[in-house]
């Protein structure tokens, strides 16, 4: 069976360019409106006047489609591809656009809040379309899948991403849409993810849920192959710096397990606080100053999402000078926090190599009932 796949980066504040994602020129430029439960808006982009819509209409992209708390309408771009705005969403059905880092983006939609529900059974060989909310932009091929802003909370750091058909990949960006390393997440059929994610001005943080099936997962600077599998019903908070190549991430478990591939073996990660750093698994537990490490570990994840709600305090309030002063503060507490804690890695490893070595020069007993410490022979 053909792999399909989708990819996802998460992005915040107004919208902005799309990511990482390409499509056949011309063939979402229009679409029509083919299904209509009560009241369903558009608004023209000439006038800006919001006008009821009607099934079997057709509009040209750029314009903004609503829907009240009991309205759906479905946009058709071809018999293969559409998607359905769910109750209370507000989607802008979108054009192309590009980013500066990345290569050429078509967002079909632009999603500000609410949910879309995504049919994309037929795109041309190599092309990818997308959808764009203010926590994520979808690049689909052959995909099914829903993209939900903010549920329960209204917070559009939140989004929900279930796929029912191929795979989604999750992966953050700043508010300026450039990616830093934090997590990639392949969801596949029969899995949900939930990310919260509050990128800051220095620092990052995310918190991640899972249900359904598992979700394959890497950390930092990772691979094209997540390294983990996380099992459903997982909840897992990281904390990093907010940049490219980032070489070590606080990852705490609180709930559920990651399981590592190392080799042809397979290790499980449960609830715990560990540094992800360049690929191996440091667990704070086995410092040899425990208590200090575990310390400086949740303060550093506690700063870090405080410095994250402080940028988005920014994005909602841009040119306030109380907000951008209260960032800086709370850039500079999270990064002292982050450098502190950093600075217990190469302990945490020798505690744990220093282990190791141990129980591989352990003498061996003689016999059943030989005394321990006797070597032998």
């Amino acid at each position: 069976m053909k792999r399909t796949s989708v990819l996802l980066a998460l992005w915040f504040g107004v919208l902005g360019p799309g990511f990482l994602v390409s499509a056949e020129k011309g063939k979402f430029e229009k679409f029509t409106i083919k299904k209509v439960d009560a009241k369903c808006e558009v608004q023209l982009p000439e006038s800006g006047e919001w006008k009821e819509v009607k099934k079997d209409e057709q509009h040209q992209a750029g314009v903004m489609g609503r829907t009240g708390a009991s309205g759906q309408m479905k946009v058709e771009f071809d018999k293969k591809n559409s998607f359905i705005l769910m109750p209370n969403s507000t989607v802008k059905i979108s054009a192309e656009t590009r980013s500066a880092s990345f290569q050429k983006v078509l967002c079909i939609a632009k999603v500000e809040k609410g949910a879309v529900k995504v049919d994309l059974e037929e795109v041309k060989e190599g092309d990818k379309v997308g959808i764009q909310t203010p926590t994520a932009v979808c690049g689909a091929v052959g995909t099914k899948f829903v993209v939900a802003v903010g549920e329960d909370t209204g917070d559009p750091r939140k989004g929900t991403f279930a796929c029912s058909q191929g795979e989604v990949q999750v992966a953050p960006t700043n508010y300026e849409n450039e990616r830093y390393d934090a997590f990639v997440a392949n969801v596949g059929p029969g899995s949900t993810l939930i990310a919260s994610v509050s990128p800051g001005q220095d620092n990052a943080h995310t918190k991640l849920e899972t249900s359904g099936e598992a979700v394959a997962m890497d950390f930092g600077k990772g691979k094209e192959d997540p390294q983990f599998s996380v099992s459903k019903g997982s909840v897992i908070e990281l904390a990093q710096p907010q940049e490219e190549n980032t070489g070590t991430v606080a990852l705490r478990v609180r709930e559920g397990k990651l399981t590592a591939k190392e080799g042809d073996e397979a290790k499980p990660h449960t609830s715990g606080r560990y540094l992800y750093d360049g690929g191996e698994v440091l667990d704070v537990a086995k410092s040899d100053k425990p208590d200090e490490t575990r310390e400086a570990f949740d303060d550093y994840l506690r700063l870090a999402q405080v410095e994250g709600d402080r940028r988005a305090d920014v994005a909602r309030k841009p040119g306030d000078a109380a907000a951008a002063d209260a960032l800086n503060k709370a850039a500079e507490k999270a990064t002292e926090a982050r450098n502190k804690l950093f600075g217990y890695r190469d302990v945490i490893r020798k505690t744990i190599r220093a282990g190791q070595n141990i129980g591989r020069n352990l003498p061996t007993r003689v016999g059943g009932g030989g005394s321990s410490g006797s070597p032998s022979r």
